[in-house]
């Protein structure tokens, strides 16, 4: 038996629904009175098709689904955000707060949300589509709308640019990355690294000749001492931010989306375009790690987004349906189990938060769920 509550504020009602078997019961209330339904079905599948497809009426109503529990994969928070471009589907946390993307035809903005639902703010972006955005520090925010670079101040609530896209051929190109007290983000084929807004590093990009579709990711080691720069096909550059000397990893990937130092800074784990597996890398050999344990367990094995918690015990990978996410101990290299994404069409992005899984879809929908 599954049951959900979702409560909307503003409207003073709360909606409970609850999932059994073939049966789905559900109601509204307002001041403790409302009319209870129930619909049977043929099948336990069309019973969950219902169940979710109420849920979704409802979050779209204003409601907010917001419960504690500690079953594996079982949704801790949903909201509903509205769509946006699937290349844009960005979010970044801080101590106290969510900070979601909202695309809404020119009027773009950044939901502020409480970690119990609850809108906070609505910040209105100076630019469109807002492809990353980091947290910096509990004040700071570092987003990339664009390939136009902007760091947000929380508290007086403002915008600087940082960096203008351009009028670069690889303009098509930009990223970001920050681990307090580095900053650092890339377009118009340079590499700025700053420290307390200072500038430590300047570092000229090379790309593609095929600059349409030019790879750009870059990634900051835990020790802060070192950058992994992707922008030219199957080449990593690892950069040593103090001295600027730089040496390349070759070989094992092709064109990389994404890119995280792990394992004490030994290892690097590559996420190429196209849903292939993930590549771990040895940072300091070059050579290919061999995790085959860290797989997808389905025939297509590809990888759409991936993501590791601050301590290393879990790694989640989604795949090509964006439908699930498959959660692998870390440090065991054990598959721990999968969780199936409510609320998703085809595309997700995931992060951790805390200990719990943060998703944006395709939908419309922000959500944590247990791990």
């Amino acid at each position: 038996m599954k049951k959900r509550t979702l409560i909307n504020k503003e409207l003073a009602k709360t909606f409970t629904i609850e999932l059994e078997g073939k049966g789905v019961r559900y109601q509204t209330l307002k001041n403790g009175k409302g009319r209870e339904y129930k619909k049977d079905f043929s099948n336990e599948e069309d019973a969950v098709t219902f169940f979710r497809k109420k849920q979704w009426e409802m979050l779209k109503k204003g409601f907010v689904l917001y419960q504690k529990t500690s079953d594996f994969g079982e949704p801790k928070l949903h909201h509903y955000i509205g769509g946006a471009y699937t290349g844009a589907l960005s979010f970044t946390h801080t101590h106290d707060f969510f900070f979601v993307y909202e695309g809404n035809e020119g009027e773009d903005a950044v939901k502020v949300l409480s970690y119990e639902g609850e809108t906070l703010d609505t910040i209105k972006t100076p630019d469109m589509l807002a492809w990353d955005m980091k947290s910096f520090n509990d004040n700071t925010l570092l987003l990339d709308l664009d390939h136009h670079i902007y760091s947000y101040d929380i508290q007086a609530k403002t915008f600087d640019k940082l960096s203008d896209a351009g009028n670069s051929e690889h303009f098509s190109s930009s990223c970001i990355a920050a681990l307090e007290p580095i900053m650092v983000y890339c377009n118009n084929e340079q590499l700025i690294v700053k420290e307390d807004n200072k500038i430590l590093l300047s570092h000229d990009l090379t790309f593609d000749e095929d600059y349409l579709d030019s790879p750009s990711c870059v990634a900051i080691s835990k020790d802060k001492k070192m950058l992994a720069l992707h922008s030219k096909s199957g080449v990593i550059e690892i950069i040593d931010i103090y001295n600027n000397k730089t040496r390349d990893i070759v070989g094992g990937f092709g064109k990389v989306e994404k890119l995280q130092f792990a394992e004490s800074d030994k290892t690097l784990i590559i996420q190429e375009k196209y849903l292939k597996p993930l590549v771990f890398v040895d940072v300091e050999t070059g050579e290919i790690k061999d995790y085959p344990n860290l797989q997808i367990p389905e025939y297509q094995k590809g990888v759409s987004d991936f993501c590791l918690n601050d301590d290393e015990t879990n790694l989640v990978l989604t795949d090509f349906y964006g439908q699930n996410a498959y959660v692998f101990d870390f440090k065991s290299k054990a598959y721990l189990g999968k969780v199936d994404i409510e609320h998703a069409v085809k595309t997700i992005k995931i992060q951790f938060v805390k200990d719990d899984l943060g998703v944006r879809t395709d939908y419309g929908c922000f959500s944590l769920y247990r791990i």
